[in-house]
């Protein structure tokens, strides 16, 4: 970071604790939002897990580039990109067969959407700022809502504790917390310039980074906690993730850091092309990240490498965890499970299709990545989804 960097925090007197005490939600196994879970940490949970797979069902939904699946009450829901005029189609399927279970299709500029789960609805946003809550049982539209202010919406939702976070931008850049239960905006906060960043939650804040401004919020009733600004600003924002007390930021104009989550002052150092993952390992915490063509495992405390993986030179995806094992795609349709403790190769399947890695910056599809969570890894490749299961 620049030694001129600009640093403000302010903590936000008598607000009430909001705490998220860990990165999953709580009480929650499931794949709710970007990289599994509110913190985007990329932890997933596996009954019974010990690195191999087994195919479990593919399905071609007929589309165009599929996102990042929620997986949660026996389903797994995704949208995509329409190969015919703008919009999306947001699908569930059946997780055990991969049956389509309802299927709604979503208008808006652009090709791309992406939604969050929490408490039996599915949030979906598209680029116009309509936000639109479903039954995820059903299907059924319980409610939508036009934001207003902006008019450019590229922010994956974070949904949690009876909010909806997203960022919106056009004119400067907006923040904003959204109801659950029926669509009015909470509050929300101006931030520089609210593109691309899906919110991460964790430690009792909300953050969002765009292109040297990084934010922490109260959840709860808005209001900066802290902002660390390096003076100059700009879309496409990345988004940031929340682990063990740290928020992962990669700006590639100043520098990849990690901010103190209550602070925003700067503990770190890390480098990572797609959002990195975390594991713990012997009661040490672990980050694995793609950076340069190769993935990486790393201490955390110290920054030590602990082993390296080149695959077939073609890794893409953002990597994600499954208790102490890393699984990575390629776009050579490789998928790779890796062993956390010494970087060897415990599974290898091709999933027929190349796994795209996750385009940030655009809306000509929505947001990518792979997630695992009920007894299922899904992973997106082209227009189909190939489900797998423990062996």
């Amino acid at each position: 970071m620049k030694n001129s960097r600009a640093f403000a925090a302010c903590l936000l007197l008598g607000a009430a604790p909001f705490a998220f005490a860990t990165a999953h939600a709580k009480g929650s196994g499931d794949a709710v939002a970007y990289q599994v879970d509110i913190a985007h940490s990329g932890q997933a949970t596996l009954k019974g897990f010990k690195g191999k797979l087994k195919p479990l069902w593919t399905k071609n939904l007929g589309y165009g580039a599929i996102s990042y699946p929620l997986i949660a009450d026996g389903m797994v829901f995704v949208t995509a990109a329409n190969t015919s005029g703008y919009g999306t189609q947001l699908f569930a399927l059946d997780a055990a067969s991969g049956a389509t279970v309802w299927q709604q299709a979503l208008s808006g500029t652009y090709f791309w959407s992406n939604a969050a789960y929490d408490k039996g609805q599915i949030f979906a946003v598209n680029y116009d700022g309509l936000v639109r809550a479903f039954d995820a049982a059903s299907g059924t539209l319980n409610w939508s809502a036009q934001m207003q202010t902006q008019y450019s919406f590229s922010s994956p939702p974070t949904a949690s504790k009876g909010k909806i976070w997203f960022g919106g931008s056009g004119e400067g850049g907006t923040l904003y917390a959204v109801d659950e239960k029926n669509g009015n905006v909470a509050w929300s906060e101006g931030v520089e310039n609210g593109s691309n960043s899906a919110p991460a939650l964790g430690d009792g804040g909300v953050f969002v980074t765009y292109p040297c401004q990084y934010y922490g919020f109260a959840p709860k009733s808005g209001g900066t906690l802290w902002h660390d600004s390096d003076g100059c600003q700009g879309g496409g924002g990345k988004t940031p993730v929340y682990f063990n007390g740290g928020v992962y930021v990669r700006d590639p104009g100043i520098g990849y850091v990690v901010l103190d989550a209550k602070s925003g002052a700067q503990s770190g150092s890390f480098l990572a092309g797609p959002a990195p993952a975390f594991f713990m390992l012997n009661k040490q915490p672990y980050g694995a990240a793609l950076a340069n063509g190769a993935l990486t495992a790393f201490n955390t405390q110290t920054n030590a490498t602990l082993w390296s993986f080149t695959g077939d030179g073609q890794l893409s995806t953002a990597p994600l965890t499954i208790g102490s094992y890393v699984v990575e795609g390629s776009t050579s349709g490789n998928l790779y499970v890796l062993n956390g403790e010494n970087g060897k190769l415990a599974t290898q399947v091709n999933v027929g299709a190349g796994i795209p890695g996750p385009d940030e910056q655009n809306v000509s599809q929505p947001l990518t990545g792979l997630a695992a969570a009920d007894g299922i890894l899904v992973v997106p490749a082209g227009s189909q989804l190939s489900a797998y299961a423990p062996k």
